[in-house]
């Protein structure tokens, strides 16, 4: 059984503590995935408004990450990860005290933005505490664990929604409180791997700090590309979590959200067998070809939601689909940018990367929510695969061109 996790062997000690801290917290990530069933179902918004508060719960987030982004490039970034995560804390426990309202909503979001800020710190520090070749063992890993810990997070939360709603945030908060502890604790040595600095050849020399990062995008436009890419992938995928509970709240009411979080369990459990899997596997392909394929899946699984519709054991053959799918993307997908941006700005591209899935996410969630409100939700499916072929599309496209331009990545 525990053969399987063979290809996460040698990394770093500080590493495998990050990741473990990174996991506790997913393990009570209970209310995060049930922002829009509480806004529809507890506080009675229609699709559109929840789509309205998500965008412009975004536009919040656009400051706090940038900021964050800055942050990492030129301070200590785990000192940073439990500055933010005690923030998260104290936000969550004053949910889980106060009665549900629009304030415990804002409170929410305020917590979300420090959870949101550990990103870019989360993410430069894997890549700083790793040599380039150990680079997709160690995203994967992190993609894998965090799956993990939400196993069962997403039933528990769903369970508790009708009745106990605070609860899951006490469980919020306590679960980020001990993943603050063990890097606090355990996390001492972050300093960074040398061989990209001594490996002249390497896309991630650093730069003077001084130059922006809007100079690096100028000089690597490929990036930009590969931002398009992503933001359009992403708006597919980010269906699972806006578009599907809608869809099984449309169906099952107030039991949509223990539903949903079945669902989102089995995503988890399947993620945990199958990342180290496909990890070993696929690990002599390229990061752009990883996208393709799991596009395709995601395309083909979401498609289905167009013909099985009240049919709900059939949803969980579509889930075994999907999340193969983002299986292959997200071992794509997070090591991309490690390996092709300058070490010294890392944090600042990685933020970029973040406000623009996150705003491109919500203003489509916005268009959703109108067809949602105004159209049957097999038209809402279908627009989405109409889409999510376009996506595949511009990945095979983009693949293309970063075969030229990063031909050293070419696995030999």
């Amino acid at each position: 059984m525990f053969g399987i996790f063979a290809e996460y062997k040698g990394l770093r000690k500080e590493v495998y503590l990050l990741l473990l801290g990174r996991m506790v917290s997913s393990m009570g990530a209970l209310v995060f995935s049930m922002l829009a069933l509480i806004l529809k179902n507890k506080l009675g918004f229609t699709s559109s408004a929840v789509a309205d508060v998500l965008l412009l719960t975004t536009l919040l987030y656009i400051p706090g990450t940038l900021i964050s982004g800055k942050l990492c490039d030129h301070f200590n970034k785990r000192n940073l990860i439990i500055v933010f995560s005690i923030g998260t804390i104290i936000c969550e426990l004053i949910c889980g005290i106060i009665p549900l309202s629009m304030s415990t909503i804002i409170i929410h979001i305020t917590g979300s933005l420090f959870s949101l800020m550990q990103w870019p710190c989360y993410d430069g520090l894997f890549a700083d505490m790793s040599k380039t070749k150990d680079r997709d063992r160690v995203y994967s890993l992190n993609y894998l664990l965090a799956n993990l810990g939400g196993v069962l997070s997403p039933t528990i939360g769903g369970l508790l929604f009708i009745n106990h709603l605070n609860i899951s945030f006490f469980i919020t908060a306590f679960s980020a409180m001990v993943s603050t502890l063990i890097i606090f604790l355990f996390v001492k040595d972050v300093t960074k791997e040398k061989d990209i600095e001594l490996n002249r050849d390497s896309y991630e020399q650093s730069i003077p700090a001084k130059s922006t990062i809007w100079s690096v995008l100028r000089q690597r436009k490929i990036i930009v590309f590969y931002l398009f890419c992503l933001v359009i992938a992403d708006m597919i995928y980010t269906q699972f979590v806006f578009l599907l509970p809608l869809n099984l709240e449309q169906l099952f009411q107030a039991k949509g959200a223990s539903y949903f979080g079945n669902l989102m369990s089995l995503n988890a459990a399947i993620v945990g067998i199958g990342t180290p899997i496909i990890t070993s596997i696929f690990k002599k392909r390229r990061d752009t070809e990883k996208m393709i394929i799991g596009n395709i899946f995601i395309v083909v699984a979401l498609s289905s939601f167009i013909f099985i519709q009240g049919k709900f054991p059939l949803f969980f053959v579509t889930i075994f689909f999907l999340t193969i799918g983002e299986i292959f993307s997200s071992v794509g997908q997070k090591p991309y940018l490690s390996k092709r941006i300058p070490a010294s700005h890392r944090g600042r591209m990685i933020s970029i990367a973040l406000i623009s899935v996150r705003v491109c996410e919500a203003l489509f969630n916005k268009l959703v929510g109108y067809l949602v409100d105004n159209y049957s939700i097999e038209f809402c499916w279908t627009v989405i695969s109409s889409i999510g072929v376009f996506a595949i599309i511009t990945i095979i496209i983009f693949n293309f061109y970063d075969k030229k331009i990063y031909p050293k990545l070419s696995v030999e």
